[in-house]
């Protein structure tokens, strides 16, 4: 995983690195295989002079105006496809909705 990650950003070569922080859970599996695919991205980042910012899953939708009260995981997953589907007119996964948003919502961020 980390590897085809590392092939991604050396493909693209992006200038600026946004990923969503990490929320603790009981599942530590899960836990250790997200540390090391955000610490390939920070780690990448650091070797190539690449700006890397972090951002709350609850800060990027409520930059998107998706944040609300009641909300449960596949309903944020659903708003997030839907958000992309309506703005770029693709028809993408959750989780490239979800990285597609965070994305947006940093460039929303800081472009005022």
């Amino acid at each position: 995983m980390c590897l085809k990650i590392l092939k991604i950003l050396d493909k693209y070569k992006p200038n600026i690195i946004a990923i969503e922080k990490m929320n603790v859970s009981r599942n530590m599996s899960a836990v250790r295989i997200l540390c090391k695919a955000i610490d390939t991205a920070y780690y990448y980042s650091i070797l190539n002079n690449i700006f890397y910012y972090e951002i709350q899953a609850s800060e990027w939708r409520s930059i998107l105006g998706m944040q609300g009260k009641n909300r449960k995981r596949d309903d944020y997953k659903a708003l997030s496809v839907e958000y992309v589907r309506n703005k770029l007119k693709i028809e993408v996964t959750d989780d490239e909705a979800d990285s597609f948003c965070i994305g947006m919502a940093y460039i929303q961020k800081f472009s005022n």
